[in-house]
């Protein structure tokens, strides 16, 4: 587990995040919220989703990005394991970026032109606090279980397999799956947000860390029919990462290149949504790294930057 030094080298040097972006640090949850209500207003582009609430009562928000009817929507969640800060800090400079780039920027014109951009920052918002207030290192939710033990693992919470190999049956593992499918309130709503979502052609949850672009399916080791086809447009998504910061990506399906994960979010939209693509990334920083999910604030930036070229070479090459 990491040094405090380690853990201290995150915050910023300041204690007032109002010095700092909020996308330039590792915000805490209600700031991310007061900045997405912030784009709802400033631009005509953008709107906001209440989709729900947590366990702990905190309002479950997406942010809609949209410059026209009758377009395919791109689902992006981040942060349903509440310690992989990067993964919501990327997430967040990508919707700062088609939030109050439009017509500025050629590249965020273009993907707004192409398609509809549903993203939710923060999936758990109350294990998010938790990191940030009590334990760093927490990955779950924070609902009570048996046995005394707090939280379920959202990412094995879903209709995919559900309760099958990779995830606890132990309320008090990281990876515990739940007392039933959708047992937990953010992983349910989150579920419904999809469902009511018209005309998905894509869905991707975003994780840290190993620098891995993962194809469907995670559940289980028998692949989907179109397999060669999504691992081919995430081989291309590899290599724009590979141009634009130099960083190696790895692509393939959980159990060929980690282990085998049942009830995880990708392989439920599609499994059971029908959506063609579907992935999950692990950000930086690569596998070997000391650092694992305690990364400096420095790191945002070019993290930010693969993330966003990733999903602008995925949205490029997506065949209806």
């Amino acid at each position: 587990f990491p040094t405090c030094s380690k853990i201290a080298e995150e915050k910023p040097k300041s204690v007032l995040y109002s010095e700092k972006a909020v996308t330039s640090t590792y915000a805490p949850i209600d700031r991310i919220v007061d900045l997405i209500k912030s784009y709802a207003q400033l631009y005509s582009h953008v709107g906001l989703i209440h989709y729900g609430k947590s366990y702990e009562n905190r309002d479950l928000y997406a942010i809609k990005f949209s410059v026209g009817p009758g377009k395919d929507t791109i689902i992006v969640e981040a942060g349903m394991h509440s310690r992989e800060w990067i993964a919501i800090a990327s997430t967040l400079k990508v919707i700062e970026s088609f939030a109050t780039k439009r017509n500025v920027d050629k590249e965020v014109t273009d993907l707004l032109e192409k398609y509809d951009w549903l993203f939710v920052p923060v999936t758990n918002p109350d294990g998010y606090h938790m990191t940030h207030t009590m334990d760093r290192m927490w990955r779950k939710n924070t609902r009570p279980q048996a046995g005394g033990c707090n939280g379920t693992d959202l990412n094995r919470n879903f209709d995919a397999l559900w309760g099958g190999e990779g995830a606890s049956p132990n309320p008090c593992h990281p990876t515990y799956r739940g007392s039933g499918v959708f047992s937990e309130p953010e992983s349910r709503y989150l579920s419904r947000l999809v469902r009511s979502t018209r005309n998905k052609i894509a869905f991707f949850s975003v994780h840290a860390y190993s620098q891995l672009i993962l194809t469907p399916f995670g559940c289980q080791r028998k692949k989907p029919r179109d397999s060669s086809h999504l691992t081919h447009v995430a081989e291309l998504a590899k290599q724009a990462i590979y141009y634009e910061t130099g960083k190696q990506f790895v692509v393939g399906t959980p159990p060929d290149i980690l282990y085998p994960a049942t009830g995880g979010a990708y392989d439920w939209a599609k499994m059971k949504m029908n959506v063609k693509y579907a992935y999950a990334f692990e950000l930086r920083p690569d596998p070997h790294s000391m650092r694992g999910f305690i990364m400096p604030e420095s790191e945002i930036q070019p993290s930010y930057r693969e993330l966003f070229v990733a999903l602008k070479a995925f949205a490029k090459n997506f065949v209806k």
